[in-house]
């Protein structure tokens, strides 16, 4: 899938002239901008090990930024300096507040820390873990890649219709899990659904459209909301489910990226931004259904956040840098 991936990206990149043609909206646009980091050499066919995979605002004026290798950084937005907060080798979630993570070594250990201080806890063990999610207290879900979601410390186990193949999410207040599940059979290619669970009290849903992958990339619950990524017929999209309902409330098709790879809330659920492979950048507005903002970066779009009060946004790029941007009217 690499190989296919690089062939349709060096194609997409090299036609300047169509994109140029699209109308970009008007509604906000990006200032001030800032890199973190130093950009380094990359290609098309192989994911770079130093790109930012997770990135999250914390308190302080600070960015969580989490790595593909396993390094956890913290940097400092007023003078763009970085303390490495851990090197691990395994799996890593991070809370939508940026506060907490949670950590699992690949010698088994399940650590939760501090995103602010030097605060960590270690809370269970469990070998071959894929996949971890934490809420901003600090509750933890983690799976080894089966139909198990397991949450330590507790006697809860959820099973999956599906094995936990593409990751979890956590909601902020601990309340609901979320597992990207399904699996790959050759010559029917990917089937991808998403399975929600409400933690107290206990709730199952199950997400699944034909003909459509789910979850490949992101998956992220905010507010009672639960947003991913979705491909069909080769083309990549976005939705958001309302969990109490089980009913879309707003969705994107068609994109000609193969995958959206980049995605995130801010704390309310309603704006929410968007990175593909195609290097664009797409600010929503869920409620009114409506794109706000987008640029197009050179590079494929890895990560992405916004922060609390919604004035910053930042984005992780194939090169290893973070951009950070404050977020205006157009008219400004």
């Amino acid at each position: 899938m690499i190989i296919r991936l690089a062939m349709a990206l060096l194609a997409l990149f090299a036609n300047e002239t169509a994109l140029a043609e699209r109308p970009a909206p008007s509604k906000m646009r990006l200032a001030d901008e800032t890199t973190l980091g130093r950009p380094e050499p990359f290609d098309l066919e192989h994911e770079p090990k130093r790109m930012a995979v997770k990135i999250a605002f914390a308190k302080g004026g600070a960015l969580v930024v989490i790595r593909r290798d396993g390094a956890i950084e913290r940097w400092r937005l007023k003078d763009r300096t970085m303390t490495l907060l851990s090197a691990s080798s395994g799996a890593v979630g991070v809370s939508a507040d940026g506060g907490m993570l949670a950590i699992a070594h690949d010698k088994g250990q399940i650590i939760r820390q501090s995103a602010i201080g030097a605060t960590r806890k270690p809370i269970g063990r469990l070998d071959g873990i894929e996949h971890v999610a934490t809420s901003d207290e600090g509750v933890v879900a983690v799976s080894s890649g089966d139909h198990l979601i397991r949450l330590p410390r507790t006697e809860r186990d959820m099973e999956t219709t599906l094995p936990v193949r593409n990751g979890l999410a956590m909601a902020p207040d601990g309340r609901y899990v979320a597992a990207a599940t399904g699996r790959y059979v050759s010559g029917s290619g990917h089937r991808g659904v998403v399975e929600a669970y409400g933690i107290e009290p206990a709730t199952k849903r199950i997400f699944e459209m034909e003909g459509t992958v789910l979850g490949m990339w992101q998956l992220h619950i905010v507010n009672g909301r639960l947003a991913t990524t979705t491909q069909t017929d080769a083309k990549s999209g976005l939705i958001v489910w309302d969990l109490a309902t089980g009913r879309p409330i707003f969705q994107r098709r068609g994109f000609e990226s193969y995958w959206v790879r980049a995605l995130s809330f801010d704390a309310s659920g309603n704006r929410m931004l968007s990175g593909d492979e195609r290097g664009w950048l797409r600010l929503w507005d869920v409620d009114a259904d409506r794109l706000l903002l987008e640029r197009r970066e050179p590079m494929p779009v890895q990560s992405t956040a916004i922060s609390e009060d919604r004035s910053l946004v930042a984005w992780g790029l194939w090169n290893a840098t973070v951009k950070v941007a404050r977020v205006t009217s157009a008219s400004k």
